[in-house]
């Protein structure tokens, strides 16, 4: 351990304009300049350097970059009142220029002359007016008035440290020695102060949504690991792809390659978390009153069901806990004393709607007491078995039985009930290789209109719903994508209308929307001709969501295993599909066909060298 909670300094720079982090800074200069510190600065996303293509002028954060790059930053002395010093010093020197004379930092001599020449009344006004009558009332008339000793100190706070020795240090000097010293700290206070923090630990905080790109998904419903999975891929190129939005280049570069990349919470963090904080509950309860809590796993699952948004981390979980639990220990509590029992612990478990309270006293169960609980997840999650519920099954069941039939993946959940309000249902599939080729881009488009080919298939044309439109969105977007821009076309060039800013693009667009257009209905007649197919999978699937909100992995693998009649093997590992099997493949055919010619190549070399001997 650091040992360093007294020397740790924490900055948030969401809260705080410029002038705010450099004030707060130079408390450093006070409080540990040139000592080992722990500097934290927080929210430092809003520390921004660079915005839509331009430099921000005068930054908040621009005393920090200086920190970060030699460990040192430079703030003025200069205060509001170094004026004021300037004009008493002039006042004073005049003073003495008359004939006033000062010994051991008094006036002995020309008292009343110093007095009209410093004036005090009417340079300071009535609050000092009163200060000054009775300086000159005094026996002892100071040269330098005493309640100015805090301006010195301020101005020169290495020479007077403590403030009490400014007064023990003009009290030694006359006249001319006190000018000489009120010149020497003007001059110091014109001179910036260096911060030295080279010897302290500098911490930079930060969200980066952009690189946590799952961050803006708010379902409940998705799994915890699954987001946790994704944010292990993050790295320091993308950490530095995201900066390079916020700051420009040199400051990205200050930041250095020491980046902690926090991954998302996966399910077992969330449950601990819940432990601890029960944990905690638990022993404020058996300090107070000297009775146990012990939480079934039922209250903890709920605890986690209604708390967990795993792209939103803990503070939910937080105000989940103080709902369920600890707002009603009160009554709980209470009913101790009202019903006077001797308890040894109290069981929290859960039942539909309700949370129970058993009282136990020598291991037996001695009293009972319960209360409603406002689930809100859990009643958004709830079976409507509805048509709602059935359009949803069949539509997601589309998606999931030709993601399996056509490019080999087996779906990770299927949900027909959701607590979004952004969709009723959704399919998650993880595709196990990292590019889409040729190759695959019809049975990709078949997949996203398996939903709409699924509805029609068993509801009939005529009882299509709008529910397919994201879809059809999204498979124009991707085909789009890959025949303008990523050249699965005809030609690959690059496409687009004809507008400002696209002066390198080809603008002869409509052939290429025919592409489209084309690949479209093959994908739609693929989707057609495989649910048609793989119709006794469709309804099987369709069905049992239609009856419950979801469908897990094996149970999605048992139901292919079943009823699909195309045999199908999923692929769980898409690193060596045809690639690189291939790229060795072809480079052993070469190699044996360049070997070959070598060979004979060397032979017809030494053919030729006797021949030459011969005929010579």
């Amino acid at each position: 351990m650091l040992n360093y909670t007294n020397k740790y300094y924490h900055f948030t720079i969401g809260n705080s304009s410029r002038l705010g982090v450099q004030s707060q800074m130079e408390d450093l200069y006070e409080n540990g300049n040139r000592q080992p510190m722990i500097l934290a600065f927080d929210e430092f996303q809003y520390a921004k350097t660079f915005e839509h293509g331009k430099d921000i002028k005068d930054p908040k954060s621009k005393i920090i970059w200086e920190l970060l790059d030699s460990g040192k930053f430079m703030i003025s002395r200069y205060n509001g009142d170094f004026a004021r010093l300037i004009e008493l010093k002039q006042k004073l020197k005049y003073a003495l220029k008359q004939g006033v004379k000062v010994q051991g930092g008094k006036v002995i001599f020309k008292k009343n002359l110093y007095n009209e020449i410093v004036d005090w009344e009417e340079y300071y006004g009535k609050k000092r007016k009163r200060r000054g009558s009775s300086q000159r009332k005094s026996k002892e008339l100071l040269f330098y008035p005493e309640y100015e000793y805090d301006l010195l100190f301020e101005l020169n706070k290495e020479k007077f440290f403590p403030s009490y020795n400014v007064k023990e240090v003009l009290l030694k000097l006359n006249g001319e020695e006190t000018i000489k010293l009120l010149d020497e700290i003007i001059e110091i206070a014109l001179s910036p102060i260096t911060i030295d923090c080279s010897k302290s630990i500098i911490f930079i905080l930060g969200n980066l949504d952009a690189a946590y790109t799952m961050s803006n998904n708010y379902n409940a419903d998705m799994e915890a690991d699954e987001f946790h999975k994704q944010s292990l891929k993050i790295n320091i190129s993308d950490i530095k792809n995201t900066l390079r939005h916020k700051f420009r280049n040199e400051h990205i570069a200050r930041l250095g390659n020491n980046h902690i990349i926090y991954p998302a919470f996966s399910r077992a963090s969330f449950k601990k978390i819940i432990d601890l904080e029960l944990a905690k509950i638990t022993d404020k309860i058996k300090k107070s009153y000297h009775i146990r809590l012990i939480f079934s796993k039922s209250v903890k699952q709920l605890i986690y069901n209604e708390g967990v948004y795993p792209t939103q981390g803990t503070r939910p979980i937080y105000t989940t806990i103080h709902q369920l639990i600890s707002s009603k220990l009160g009554n709980v509590i209470t009913q101790i004393y009202l019903n006077r029992l001797d308890v040894d612990f109290i069981l929290l478990k859960t039942e539909k709607n309700l949370i129970f309270f058993d009282y136990y006293c020598d291991k037996k169960l001695i009293y009972t007491y319960s209360e409603k609980l406002i689930l809100t997840l859990t009643k958004l999650r709830k079976n409507k078995n509805d048509d709602m519920q059935a359009i949803t099954a069949v539509h997601e069941s589309g998606h999931a039985v030709l993601t399996a039939i056509l490019l080999q993946v087996l779906p990770e959940i299927i949900y027909s009930i959701t607590s979004g309000s952004e969709s009723n249902g959704f399919i998650f599939s993880k595709y196990h290789w990292n590019y889409t080729s040729r190759k695959e881009i019809i049975p990709r488009v078949a997949v996203m209109l398996g939903g709409y080919v699924a509805e029609e298939l068993l509801f009939g044309k005529e009882n299509l719903t709008t529910g397919t439109a994201s879809d059809i969105n999204k498979v124009t977007n991707f085909l789009s994508e890959m025949y303008k821009n990523s050249g699965m076309g005809s030609l690959p060039i690059s496409y687009s209308i004809p507008v400002a800013g696209t002066e390198y693009s080809y603008h002869n667009y409509k052939p290429i929307e025919k592409e489209i257009k084309y690949t479209m209905e093959k994908g739609l007649e693929l989707a057609k001709k495989t649910l048609q197919k793989e119709n006794r999978l469709l309804l099987k699937m369709a069905d049992y969501l239609s009856d419950n909100r979801m469908l897990k992995k094996e149970a999605i693998e048992k139901m292919v295993n079943n009823y699909a009649t195309t045999p199908v093997n999923f692929i769980s590992n898409g690193a060596f599909l045809f690639y690189r099997k291939h790229l060795k493949k072809l480079l052993a055919n070469t190699s044996s066909h360049v070997n070959s010619s070598i060979s004979k190549a060397i032979c017809l070399n030494k053919e030729s060298a006797r021949n030459k001997e011969l005929t010579n």
